[in-house]
């Protein structure tokens, strides 16, 4: 019902109807008419995509694969697989989207490699440097931390163009 009429509203409108806490209907409106890959095509600032190899929303094998295609040659953007991690990048139990509920109830905690990593990439952008290698998690300035069609993730980009 909240959603009927969502495109035909104006932005201003969607922005002052609430859904889902604090979410408005723009949020979910611009996130039908752009997708993830159109704000990375859209900034030149750096961007680190994660993926969990045991994700069953985001798939390793479609979309971070094309993702590395889409911005393949850009020195600016470092990619991370983490095979045995699921879409809230803690280690999958059950590889099936029907356990999605049960996977995510379970109480896990992020590992550190993966907080460190992002920890590495936000500090190096604090310190102003310049760009980096694929393997090298120094040098960089700027930050997008992106996975397609992720809620969270869409946030983050929201704030990192604003």
């Amino acid at each position: 019902e909240k959603f009927r009429g969502l495109y035909e509203l104006s932005d201003e409108e969607a922005k002052k109807k609430k859904f889902a806490g604090n979410l408005t209907l723009y949020y979910f409106k611009e996130m039908g008419q752009r997708t993830a890959d159109d704000y990375l095509m859209a900034s030149e600032k750096p961007a680190f995509i994660l993926q969990g190899g045991n994700d069953f929303q985001v798939l390793a094998g479609r979309d971070y694969r094309m993702f590395k295609k889409l911005l393949a040659g850009r020195a600016n953007t470092r990619f991370k697989l983490y095979p045995d991690l699921n879409h809230i990048f803690v280690k999958g139990i059950y590889d099936d989207i029907l356990k999605a509920s049960k996977e995510y109830k379970a109480e896990r905690h992020i590992p550190e490699e993966v907080i460190g990593d992002i920890a590495a990439f936000i500090g190096t952008r604090e310190a102003g440097q310049g760009t980096y290698s694929d393997g090298d998690m120094e040098n960089t300035r700027g930050c997008i931390v992106l996975q397609e069609k992720c809620q969270e993730s869409k946030n983050i980009a929201s704030d990192s163009f604003a």
